[in-house]
């Protein structure tokens, strides 16, 4: 497992706005959240999915930001996969938690899902190297829908994180277009949404 001196990872649901917010660090739009965090220059650092993470050779990286999924990641037998082994081989993590209602997310997946499916219909080609992608995306959608099922895996996320040595755990309101300041996570009420 790669090791780092500093870790961000930004961790929440699918369509939480992970990407969108990774784009505004690197082209330079939220120094200002940046520096409230300590982390000065992010946009300079290395970025990687965490799906993709075993790929990675490197077996030392100084700053490193992670786009982590938690919806992807989790599994009910192994809980958050991957957090134990990262945050473990780092020297000091902050954790940037997408915070979204279910509502926002359902609407942000359906828009997803339907501009997709047009997408697959106008280059079809597209479709045949992914035929499952508009199936996972639906999966993905339905999984939501469930009562509840965000807000315990939310609870859950906290849960694995809250208490950790070395870890700074922070809260941010992803759900309008503007983003908002970050929100030290607070055990007594951890949602800010």
């Amino acid at each position: 497992m790669i090791k780092t001196n500093k870790l961000v990872i930004i961790g929440g649901p699918a369509s939480s706005g992970k990407s969108y917010l990774i784009e505004k660090i690197k082209n330079g739009e939220l120094d200002e959240i940046c520096t409230y965090l300590n982390v000065e220059d992010l946009k300079t650092w290395d970025f990687f999915n965490a799906k993709h993470l075993h790929l990675v050779k490197e077996e030392f990286i100084d700053k490193m930001v992670l786009h982590y999924d938690f919806t992807k990641q989790y599994s009910e037998d192994k809980g958050f996969n991957l957090i134990d082994k990262i945050v473990e081989n780092a020297k000091e993590t902050i954790v940037l938690t997408l915070c979204v209602p279910t509502k926002v997310l359902m609407r942000r997946m359906t828009y997803r899902l339907i501009k997709r499916s047009i997408h697959f219909w106008i280059k079809p080609k597209d479709f045949e190297k992914n035929p499952g992608h508009i199936k996972n995306l639906s999966k993905k959608r339905r999984k939501f829908k469930k009562k509840n099922f965000i807000l315990d895996l939310y609870k859950l996320w906290f849960e694995s994180l809250n208490g950790r040595k070395g870890v700074s755990i922070w809260m941010i309101d992803t759900s309008k277009p503007e983003i908002s300041m970050p929100v030290r996570y607070n055990a007594e009420n951890p949602f800010c949404f």
